[in-house]
C-alpha cells in the first residue's frame, strides 16, 4: 500500500473514532440531564411528601388536642337532657333575678336548605319576653353568662316603661325581648375513632396546648356587683335621680330601705296568716300577741320612713305606699276588727278550760299552768261577765293548784319514821323533826295528817301527800 493510501485510511478511522467519541460524549450528556431532570422532579415529589407530612402530623395533633377536649366540651356544651332542662334552669334565673317571665317560646333553629348534619352539636334557642328593671336584667344576664353551660344572648330588645307606670306602681318595669341559645353535644353516630401511632406519647407533649385550649373553651363568672347608686338609665329623665337638695339619702339607699320594709311586711303578714289559721283559742291568742307587737313595731318604722322626708325618689316613694304604708293599714284595720268583742268568747273559755282540766287529770301540772299563762292577761278583765266570769275564775284556781303541786314536787321533804299508838296522836318524822298533825314546816307549808301509808301536807291552801 502506497503512502498516500495508508494516509487516508488513517484519516478515515480517526474520524470514525473522533464520530463515535462525539456520539458517546453527547449520548452521555443527554443521560445526565434527563438523570438531572429525574432528579430535580424527586426532589420536588420529596418536598410534597414532606409537606404533606407536616401537614398530616398536624392533623394528628390537633385530632389528638380535641379528643382529649371531648370531657371539656362535654361540660361546656348540654346534652340533649340538659337542653330539656333549660326552660326550668331560665325560669330559676328569672326568680333569683326577680324578673318576670311571661313569655317563652322555642325559636327554629334550621337553616332553610340545611345540608346533613357535619358537626358535633345543635344549636337550642328560646325567646323569653321579661319585665323588671335594668338591674334586674341585668342581674338575670350575669346569671346567664356565668352558668356552668355556655349560654349565649344573641339577640336584645327593650320597650322602657313609662313615667306614668312609673309613677302608678313604683316599679320601672321594662318590656325586654331576648333570645337565649346554647348547643347541645350530640356526636354523629357511625364515625370510628382513627388511631394514631404514638398517640399517648405526643398527648403529654401537648399538654400546653391542651391546657391553653381549655382555658379558652372554659366559661369565666365575672363578678356582678349591683347597682351601687347607679339610676336605671331607661327611665324617663324626668324621674328625680340626684336628690341631694331633698335627701340625704342616695337613690340606691332609698330604695334599700323600702325593700327592707317590704320583707318585714311580708312577715307580718304571715303572722296574721297564723293568727287566723289557729286551731284553738291557745294558739290563737298567742299568735295575735305575736302579730300584734310585731305589727306595732313595723308601724313605728314605717311612720318613721314616711315622716322624715328621706324617700323622694318617686319609684321608691311608690313602692313605700303601695307595698308597705298600705297594707299595714289593711293588717291594723283586720286586727281592730277582730277585736270588737273584747277577749274570748264563752265558747273559747270553755274549751281552754276543758283542756286544762284535761293536763290536770293526766298529771301535765306544767302544761296547764302554760295553757292559762298564754291567756292569762286577756281574761283577767272578764272576771265580771256573768257568763265568762266563773270560767275566769275556774281557770285561775285550776292553775293556782297545778303551780302548787309544781312547787311542792320541789320541795326537799326528808321523811323518816312515823309512829302510831292507838289512842294517841300520830307522829312523823321531816327534816329530822319530829312532827304532828298541825304543826308548820315552814310559812306555806303545814302538817295535815300522818297515816301509815304517807303524810298528808296543806301547801298553799291544797292539800297534797308524800308516800312513806
Amino acid at each position: 500500500m502506497n503512502d498516500k493510501k495508508l494516509f487516508w485510511t488513517l484519516a478515515a478511522s480517526g474520524a470514525l473514532v473522533a464520530a463515535g467519541l462525539g456520539f458517546g460524549a453527547w449520548s452521555q450528556a443527554t443521560s445526565v440531564e434527563e438523570a438531572m431532570a429525574r432528579a430535580a422532579g424527586l426532589r420536588t415529589e420529596v418536598q410534597a411528601a414532606e409537606a404533606r407530612l407536616k401537614k398530616s402530623r398536624q392533623v394528628e395533633d390537633e385530632v389528638l388536642v380535641l379528643r382529649a377536649l371531648s370531657e371539656e366540651m362535654k361540660r361546656v356544651l348540654p346534652d340533649e337532657d340538659d337542653v330539656n332542662n333549660l326552660v326550668r334552669t331560665l325560669n330559676q334565673f328569672s326568680e333569683d333575678a326577680k324578673v318576670r317571665i311571661s313569655g317563652l317560646k322555642k325559636k327554629n333553629t334550621d337553616a332553610p336548605n340545611a345540608k346533613k348534619k357535619t358537626v358535633d352539636f345543635d344549636r337550642v334557642a328560646y325567646t323569653l319576653t321579661l319585665e323588671g328593671d335594668t338591674f334586674q336584667l341585668l342581674s338575670f344576664l350575669d346569671l346567664i353568662e356565668g352558668h356552668s353551660r355556655f349560654m349565649n344572648v344573641p339577640v336584645f330588645r327593650l320597650q322602657a316603661a313609662r313615667r306614668e307606670e312609673i309613677e302608678e306602681t313604683g316599679d320601672a318595669a321594662h318590656s325586654i325581648t331576648l333570645d337565649v341559645e346554647t348547643y347541645a353535644w350530640e356526636p354523629k353516630k357511625g364515625a370510628k375513632p382513627v388511631r394514631i401511632e404514638g398517640s399517648e406519647a405526643r398527648e403529654e407533649l401537648l399538654l400546653g396546648a391542651i391546657e391553653r385550649r381549655k382555658q379558652q373553651i372554659s366559661v369565666d363568672r365575672p363578678s356582678w356587683r349591683g347597682q351601687r347608686g347607679r339610676r336605671d338609665p331607661f327611665v324617663d329623665p324626668r324621674v328625680p335621680a340626684s336628690v341631694e337638695l331633698e335627701s340625704a339619702l342616695s337613690v340606691q339607699r332609698q330604695g334599700e330601705l323600702v325593700t327592707t320594709l317590704v320583707a318585714k311586711v311580708a312577715e307580718v303578714a304571715a303572722k296574721s296568716q297564723a293568727w287566723r289559721a289557729a286551731e284553738n283559742v291557745i294558739v290563737e291568742m298567742t299568735a295575735r300577741a305575736d302579730f300584734e307587737a310585731t305589727l306595732s313595731l313595723l308601724e313605728g318604722e314605717a311612720r318613721v320612713l314616711e315622716g322624715d322626708g328621706s324617700v323622694v325618689y318617686i319609684p321608691a316613694r311608690r313602692r313605700l305606699q303601695l307595698e308597705v304604708l298600705e297594707p299595714l293599714a289593711a293588717m291594723r284595720a283586720q286586727l281592730e276588727g277582730g277585736a270588737k268583742q273584747r277577749g274570748p268568747t264563752e265558747s273559747q273559755l270553755k274549751s281552754l278550760l276543758s283542756e286544762m282540766e284535761a293536763h290536770a287529770a293526766a298529771g301535765r301540772w306544767q302544761a296547764a299552768i302554760d295553757s292559762h299563762a298564754a291567756v292569762a292577761q286577756r281574761i283577767e278583765g272578764l272576771r265580771a261577765d256573768p257568763l265568762r266570769g266563773p270560767l275566769v275564775q275556774r281557770m285561775a284556781d285550776l292553775a293556782w293548784e297545778a303551780r302548787a303541786v309544781v312547787d311542792f314536787d320541789g320541795l326537799q321533804l326528808k321523811i323518816g319514821a312515823v309512829v302510831i299508838i292507838e289512842g294517841g296522836t300520830p307522829v312523823a318524822t321531816v327534816n329530822g323533826r319530829s312532827v304532828s298533825a298541825g304543826d308548820s314546816i315552814s310559812d306555806e307549808l303545814v302538817v295535815h295528817s300522818i297515816t301509815g301509808e304517807e303524810v298528808e301536807f296543806a301547801f298553799r291552801g291544797v292539800v297534797l301527800a308524800r308516800r312513806l
